[in-house]
């Protein structure tokens, strides 16, 4: 078609018109970027579709049904004036979905003003190349999809690399080299951090011999570039210092420490884990990766302030206990990292654990109104797990993880003959982790939201609970004997087949009523008190193969009191503060809704009685 009649003289001097938007199910606009709603206006709530030409809508239409592979299309679009605009479209997935609906990613050109504009940017990158090759400055990009790292100058209007490499072989070939100082791979290690976690600004000072350059010191001033509303590149101008630096230590500096904590901060204990590794002549160093349990329901509970307020108790509290056995520094938010090498066993480092464990959660209670603080650890140690500060830590990183997923408020040391089965050198450790708290709401949720219908469709439900929350088998007891009314069991963490219970009597002992909470609660995650202060509950749980468990006292009106427990056998666990309330009313909702089918049960009785 020839479109001479819709170019205008305007169009040559004009900003030109590109501009993405979003289409979400029924391809209405979901999201778009600011020059798309300056051009269509108050046609952004109607159907893409319908601001495409009724001519070309067909082919719109076609191209949005067919999205298996990009479409490219050019078309008359509806403009806020009321007039159309030839434009060149790029319909694509962008790769998320939203209520079972792939969204659609469409790129736009208005294609009056291509040719200007080219003629435009050609004329700028000329002018931008001629003034770089008058530069004395060398330039940087670190391409984010590719880990790609480009150094390169301008000579003659031409780019001329000077290294070109990846992040990641730059950082093994520097880590493993003799070549290279301490200082160095710290340095790199600072470079790597400012690159990764993608800081909007980076300055800093780095020795050009890491990338070949023999100039001395570089100081590199850089920034990151959005394409597309994505981080694409960090770019940055290096200017040649010509200094040679000594050997200082960073963390030996005023400007090592945690302004928030006063521990050290990440640079600073990474470069004293690597100073050590490296002179530790083979002596045994224990490497700990920290952070605290559900850091994020303490935020959203109270507040920022005191969550900041329980990171400072943490760190004094680590730091305290240490003393000159090791270093600790804050790694980020809520996550610590110690490095102790006056500390050859790990009892010894359990102890140390344990008593900083303690010490916290007692202190914080006041603070976050009984809400429990508890911390999680992975340890590594040098040299019989790793070779150097990078594999150590990525192993102790996993440990933390497998802490996690065992149920928080742990410390794990890494053990080749029982953690083999994991790759600790991948970025993740395949293994089950439990429920994040906003999931475990889900679930309670979802088992309060059923009817009572049936004893077998209350027993799938509740089945349904226990697999969700790793719980082997609960059990409703009614009377003062106890009596077991109602059983759910989950198979899938416990395959071999509990003793049958009839009763659990010794569960309402007057000393055992003693030991439940305000909100008549007990949580046990062991046995072992019971071990020592009352023997026969012990013989009595050990005998059902309980390991641990949760009961809870109910009592509704009308009603004689119940006693509901969760528990499991085999294994350990912890019990949360957190998990311990969710279980807590699902143990209500399930005493009622048990109650309830007693109740018609009883009713349906009477009137067979009365017939």
């Amino acid at each position: 078609m020839n479109i001479t009649q819709y170019y205008s003289e305007g169009d040559r001097t004009s900003r030109i018109y590109r501009g993405r938007c979003i289409l979400q199910k029924g391809y209405t606009i979901v999201d778009a970027d600011e020059p798309f709603y300056r051009y269509v206006g108050t046609n952004s709530g109607r159907p893409f579709p319908v601001l495409v030409h009724p001519e070309e809508a067909k082919e719109v239409e076609n191209a949005l049904a067919n999205l298996n592979q990009e479409q490219r299309l050019i078309f008359r679009l509806l403009g806020q004036d009321g007039n159309y605009r030839y434009v060149y479209g790029v319909f694509q997935y962008n790769g998320r979905v939203d209520q079972g609906f792939p969204l659609v990613e469409v790129q736009l050109m208005d294609i009056m003003r291509i040719h200007h504009k080219f003629d435009e940017y050609a004329r700028n990158i000329a002018k931008y190349r001629k003034f770089m090759t008058l530069s004395t400055q060398l330039y940087f990009e670190y391409l984010y999809k590719t880990d790609e790292i480009f150094l390169y100058e301008y000579i003659d209007d031409r780019s001329i690399v000077r290294f070109h490499d990846t992040l990641a072989n730059l950082q093994q070939v520097v880590s493993e080299s003799k070549r290279y100082s301490f200082r160095q791979k710290a340095e790199l290690e600072g470079f790597q951090e400012a690159l990764v976690n993608m800081s909007e600004t980076m300055e800093l000072e780095i020795d050009g011999e890491i990338f070949g350059l023999d100039c001395g010191y570089i100081h590199v001033r850089g920034a990151i570039l959005y394409l597309s509303g994505v981080r694409e590149l960090m770019v940055a101008s290096l200017s040649v210092t010509g200094e040679v630096k000594k050997e200082d230590k960073y963390y030996m500096s005023s400007q090592a420490f945690d302004t928030a904590t006063s521990v050290y901060n990440k640079r600073a204990i990474k470069e004293i884990a690597m100073d050590l590794i490296a002179n530790s002549s083979n002596k045994k160093i224990l490497l700990g990766v920290m952070d605290i349990d559900d850091f994020k329901n303490i935020n959203d509970t109270f507040g920022h302030m005191v969550g900041d307020e329980v990171i400072a108790k943490v760190a004094e509290n680590i730091k305290i206990t240490l003393g000159t056995r090791g270093y600790v520094g804050r790694f980020g938010g809520d996550e610590f990292m110690v490095v102790l090498d006056k500390i050859q066993d790990d009892t010894d480092f359990s102890m140390i654990f344990k008593t900083v464990r303690k010490n916290v959660a007692y202190e914080c209670r006041d603070l976050l109104h009984g809400m429990e603080v508890t911390l999680s650890i992975g340890v590594a140690t040098f040299p019989d797990h790793a070779s150097g500060y990078e594999g150590l830590f990525r192993i102790a990183d996993k440990c933390l993880y497998i802490a996690k997923a065992k149920g928080k408020d742990r410390v794990i040391f890494y053990k080749p003959e029982v953690h083999s089965y994991y790759d600790m050198q991948q970025a993740s450790v395949q293994i089950h982790m439990p429920m994040s708290y906003s999931q475990s709401c889900n679930e309670v949720t979802k088992l309060m939201k059923m009817g009572p219908q049936t004893a077998e469709s209350l027993a799938a439900d509740v089945e349904h609970f226990l697999e969700a929350f790793r719980i082997d088998r609960m059990v409703i007891c009614e009377g003062d004997d106890c009596r077991v009314q109602f059983t759910a069991t989950c198979d899938k963490y416990h395959p071999e087949p509990f003793p049958e219970v009839t009763a659990v009597p010794f569960m309402l002992k007057e000393e055992m009523r003693a030991l439940y909470d305000e909100n008549g609660i007990l949580a046990r995650n062991g046995l072992t008190r019971f071990q020592d202060t009352d023997s026969e509950v012990y013989n009595e749980l050990t005998a059902l193969g309980v390991t641990g468990f949760i009961a809870a006292q109910v009592k509704l009106e009308g009603h004689p009191e119940l006693l509901v427990m969760f528990y499991f056998g085999g294994r350990t666990r912890k019990w949360g503060s957190n998990e311990t309330g969710l279980i807590n009313i699902a143990a209500w909702n399930v005493a009622e809704r048990y109650l309830r089918l007693v109740d018609e049960k009883k009713k349906n009785n009477r009137k067979e009685d009365t017939q």
